[in-house]
C-alpha cells in the first residue's frame, strides 16, 4: 500500500507538486495509511459480522411473529440514519485533522532541513508558533470529532432502547389481546434486541472504515 501511495504521487504532474507542502506527503504516508489499514483489516470483518447478526435477528424475528417485528422495524430507518450521520461527521473531521497534522509535519520538515537559516535570522518562536498553530487546528478538529462520534453514539443508543421500549410494550400489547403468544413475543423480542445491539456495536468499526 505505501509502495502504491509513493509511485502516485511520483506519477502527478509537476503543477500538483506546486499547490501541495512537499513536508506533509510524508506525514500523510505515515498516518492515512495508518487509518486505511484500522478501516480494512479486523473492522471490517466486524462490520460484516455486526450486519450479519442484525438480519438474522430481524429475520428471526419476522418468521416468529412478524406484527412484533414490522413495528420495531418501523425505527430501523432512524437507526441506519444516526449510524450513517456519525459516520460522514467522524470521517469529515478526521480529514480536516489528518490535514492539520499534515501541514504540522510539513512546518516541522521544513525548520529541520533549514536550521541554519532558521537560527540566522532568529526566528525560533516565529516557527514555534507556526508549528503549534498547525497543531492547534488539528487538536480542535479532533475535539470537534470526538463531539460527534460521542452525538451519534448516544443517539443510536437512545434509539436502541427506546425500540426496546416499543418491543415491550406492543407484545404485551398483543398477549393481552390474544393475537399471540408469550413464547412467540419473547423470541422475536430477544432476536429484535440482539440485532438492534448490533447495529450499535458496528458503529466505531463503520467510523473507522469511513
Amino acid at each position: 500500500m505505501r509502495e502504491a501511495y509513493y509511485k502516485s504521487i511520483l506519477s502527478q504532474e509537476i503543477e500538483w507538486f506546486d499547490a501541495v507542502e512537499s513536508g506533509s506527503l510524508t506525514t500523510r504516508m505515515s498516518s492515512d495509511i495508518s487509518l486505511i489499514q484500522d478501516g480494512i483489516n479486523e473492522n471490517a470483518g466486524y462490520v460484516l459480522q455486526y450486519i450479519t447478526t442484525f438480519l438474522g435477528g430481524f429475520a428471526l424475528a419476522l418468521i416468529r411473529d412478524w406484527r412484533l417485528a414490522l413495528v420495531v422495524l418501523s425505527i430501523s430507518p432512524l437507526l441506519v440514519a444516526s449510524a450513517g450521520f456519525m459516520g460522514v461527521s467522524v470521517s469529515k473531521w478526521t480529514d480536516k485533522v489528518q490535514e492539520a497534522f499534515a501541514e504540522a509535519g510539513a512546518v516541522a520538515t521544513e525548520v529541520f532541513s533549514s536550521m541554519r537559516t532558521v537560527m540566522a535570522f532568529n526566528a525560533q518562536e516565529r516557527e514555534i508558533d507556526r508549528y503549534s498553530s498547525k497543531l492547534g487546528t488539528g487538536f480542535k478538529a479532533g475535539v470537534k470529532r470526538a463531539m460527534m462520534f460521542g452525538l451519534g453514539i448516544g443517539v443510536l443508543f437512545f434509539l436502541i432502547y427506546s425500540t426496546y421500549a416499543l418491543g415491550f410494550w406492543y407484545g404485551a400489547k398483543l398477549i393481552r389481546d390474544g393475537v399471540s403468544t408469550p413464547t412467540k413475543v419473547l423470541n422475536a423480542f430477544f432476536a429484535l434486541l440482539i440485532g438492534s445491539f448490533s447495529l450499535g456495536g458496528a458503529a466505531p468499526s463503520i467510523s473507522a472504515i469511513s
